[in-house]
């Protein structure tokens, strides 16, 4: 069947293509040296999922839990702060997987703190939608995670001086965590610029670009 020939709405993949930018994109985050945890809200489909995980990513990342119940991956980070409505859900899912989620309040994290949950805490570093905003702040939310494993960030729309500061943020909040006695074993961050960011940091563990 020609592609003109399809019903619309369809979805059309030039499969060369899509396999190409998967392996390039893994290369590429092997080449920095960091783990590759894909956003797979980009596609939404399970086989282009199962294609990223199949050429070396780590696990997948989601907007909401809806998305982790039906794709693939036994790693799976829920990169928005749920609301409790959604938290029986996530504690069914973590008994059959690794699931880990950022969160920004002191509430978001003690309502995590049963259920086998892991957590980043989120923080802003320019952007302005959510996270926390100071390393004091940081801090008070790791404090009331049980399963504290790192931080989250996302640098996107920032221009190279918002770049700059966001680095200085990040390196101020893993000193913070650290004189607090924590260790951020995941940094993880969205790419490129996320990529970047992990490489500049010194304390970093294990970089995970998202």
């Amino acid at each position: 069947m020609e592609a003109l020939d399809l019903d619309t709405p369809a979805l059309y993949v030039d499969l060369d293509v899509l396999e190409r930018n998967i392996a390039r994109m893994q290369g590429q985050c092997r080449a920095w040296g960091v783990a590759l945890r894909p956003h797979v809200k980009t596609h939404k489909i399970r086989e282009i999922a199962q294609m990223q995980l199949d050429a070396g990513a780590i696990g997948i990342t989601v907007a909401k839990v809806g998305e982790a119940e039906v794709l693939p991956g036994e790693d799976v980070l829920v990169a928005y702060p749920l609301v409790k409505a959604k938290l029986p859900r996530l504690r069914a899912l973590a008994k059959t997987r690794r699931v880990k989620v950022a969160v920004d309040s002191v509430d978001v994290a003690r309502d995590l703190q049963e259920g086998g949950i892991e957590t980043l805490v989120e923080i802003d570093v320019g952007v302005g939608r959510c996270g926390a905003q100071s390393p004091e702040q940081a801090v008070e939310i790791a404090q009331a995670c049980s399963d504290f494993q790192g931080i989250f960030y996302w640098p996107s729309w920032l221009d190279e001086a918002g770049f700059r500061a966001a680095c200085v943020k990040v390196d101020a909040v893993l000193d913070a965590l650290a004189v607090a006695g924590f260790e951020a074993n995941d940094t993880l961050g969205g790419l490129a610029h996320g990529a970047a960011l992990v490489r500049r940091l010194d304390a970093v563990v294990d970089g995970v670009a998202q």
